[in-house]
């Protein structure tokens, strides 16, 4: 399709979307119906929200509209996005890099499979006994979900800090809970360092993990869904002998308790030493 024919095409879409880069746009919405996927939704406002500057929104946005599509299509989508002959397309060529970096965060969208030659490695071995976790889009170390950025918080408060990374670490547990509803029970477990009363980073510890539940329910997940749990110190990283390993200490853990209501496979009970993790 000639891009003048795809620009006249793309102005109602771009009205209906709102404000966008008119180079880029019309490519994107056409790969976008290739794969299956129709109208104007988050994915492709998330995608064009992320190439005007705004990247923590726009990776949001696409990861929740990614979640609302079958994971084969978002692959599809997202390989053709790599594939954009951006140098064909007047003034599309700067954009080169952003555009690799949205097919990689669309490869990597919960249940798309993972971005291009991506290796996440053997996984770990079963535990003894349990039902066997099967998800979408989550890695395991054991039953603890892993890779997730950890969520701050403000010096000794249970007040969710407004970052960036903590808005990728909440839509990533929204998605993944969203996609997964075979678990029945996810438990968020609040982490100290060791200074300080016991007993009240033990309350701190509850007050946060009640803090990213209260989040989650917020957003449509059941509470019924969630355990938080205030671990206080008690199952330190590291020792707490540095301000770094005091730091790495504070920390915010995801573990599943059941899957369609059975124990699974590594589990932990809680605050214990996960022997999947690694450090």
């Amino acid at each position: 399709m000639q891009l003048s024919r795809m620009l006249v095409l793309a102005l109602p879409m771009i009205a209906a979307c709102g404000g966008a880069q008119l180079v880029l746009k019309p490519p994107i919405e056409e790969q976008f119906n290739k794969a299956g996927i129709q109208g104007c939704p988050e994915v492709v406002a998330g995608a064009l929200v992320y190439i005007d500057g705004d990247k923590p929104g726009g990776k949001d946005r696409m990861l929740r509209g990614a979640a609302q599509n079958a994971p084969d299509k978002v692959k599809q989508f997202a390989k053709a996005i790599r594939e954009l002959p951006l140098d064909r397309i007047p003034g599309a060529q700067k954009y080169t890099s952003v555009i690799i970096e949205i097919a990689d965060i669309l490869a990597g969208a919960p249940g798309a499979g993972g971005p291009p030659g991506a290796d996440s490695g053997p996984p770990p071995p079963p535990a003894a006994g349990g039902t066997k976790i099967v998800v979408q889009g989550l890695t395991l170390e054991g039953a603890q979900l892993s890779g997730i950025p950890d969520i701050e918080f403000d010096t000794g408060k249970d007040t969710i800090k407004a970052t960036p990374m903590n808005g990728t670490t909440l839509a990533l547990l929204l998605v993944g809970g969203q996609q997964n509803p075979n678990i029945t029970m996810l438990r968020i477990e609040g982490h100290t360092d060791s200074d300080g009363d016991p007993a009240a980073n033990e309350a701190l510890g509850q007050r946060r993990a009640q803090a990213v539940a209260a989040w989650l329910t917020s957003h449509g997940i059941a509470a019924n869904r969630l355990h938080p749990v205030g671990c206080g110190s008690r199952d330190p990283l590291f020792p707490n002998d540095t301000a770094e390993h005091k730091a790495r200490n504070r920390r915010t853990e995801f573990d599943i308790e059941t899957i369609n209501g059975q124990r699974p496979e590594g589990y932990t009970e809680p605050c214990a030493p996960n022997g999947f993790r690694k450090k």
